[in-house]
């Protein structure tokens, strides 16, 4: 049973804190309900990244690349034109448009890999503004940068809560209270 008044990790079916001595509620059913201030959902609940963009320009860049290779190859090849320089020239611009839109989706296809969260975390921070959102795994806290797609403080805190978003926040790892930046490196922060 976890204290809320000290954040010290107390035996199952503890009716007192042995750290604070204060009556430790129940524990919550899941940590969606533990902790309701964060707006938390769970992982596989998060939609990938939309494929159908990803399939359009797929379809496109095959058509693209199939009809450049028949106006610029085929049709010279077979001599169905009047002259040879137009549809070679033609099939290569439309050669160039295929290309362009392979890189496209290959970029897009990796965009949708990297912000697939579900693999890092059992639940996140649901939040369409903040750059940097709040990750649960196995308990514990940690954050998580939406813009590129990676953890920036590794799920090791039993709490985290912001002081100065995004500057710093505070982390309870056992019974110490610490402040950390984004970037997990320990702050020593000057009482004013």
């Amino acid at each position: 049973m976890h204290c809320k008044y000290c954040n010290s990790d107390n035996s199952q079916g503890a009716k007192f804190c042995r750290s604070c001595g204060k009556e430790l509620e129940p524990e919550a059913v899941n940590t969606l309900d533990r902790y309701p201030e964060y707006n938390l959902a769970p992982s596989s609940v998060r939609k990938p990244q939309s494929y159908f963009a990803y399939r359009f320009y797929l379809w496109l860049a095959s058509f693209f690349l199939i009809a450049g290779l028949y106006f610029g190859l085929g049709l010279t090849i077979l001599g169905l034109s009047s002259s040879k320089k137009d549809p070679f020239l033609f099939g290569s611009l439309i050669l160039f448009v295929s290309i362009f839109l392979a890189y496209i989706v290959v970029k897009m296809r990796k965009k949708a890999k990297r912000h697939d969260i579900s693999k890092i975390c059992d639940c996140f921070q649901q939040s369409a503004t903040r750059r940097y959102i709040m990750i649960l795994k196995d308990g514990k806290f940690g954050v998580y940068d939406k813009k590129n797609g990676a953890v920036t403080v590794p799920c090791s805190y039993q709490y985290l809560a912001w002081k100065s978003y995004p500057e710093y926040m505070a982390a309870t790892q056992g019974v110490n209270t610490l402040y950390i930046d984004i970037h997990n490196n320990r702050l020593k922060i000057e009482n004013s």
